[in-house]
């Protein structure tokens, strides 16, 4: 889903960039600075998806992809 706009939900913890738009490939990668489930919510064309991922600890960041 190149396109999609990519949110952040929720998280256990302050993420500096709320919202990206996913590139070529149907990704972003996000800095996850706390571990924890993290919540999503995906926008393309019209639609909204959810989607969830836990960060475990000293895991730095997370690729999204929309597809």
């Amino acid at each position: 889903m190149a396109g999609a706009v990519i949110s952040i939900d929720a998280a256990p913890g302050e993420v500096h960039d709320i919202a990206m738009v996913a590139d070529d490939w149907g990704e972003v990668v996000i800095s996850a600075p706390v571990a924890g489930d993290y919540r999503f919510l995906v926008s393309h064309t019209g639609k909204t998806f959810h989607a969830t991922a836990h960060i475990a600890e000293g895991q730095d960041q997370l690729t999204v992809t929309a597809s």
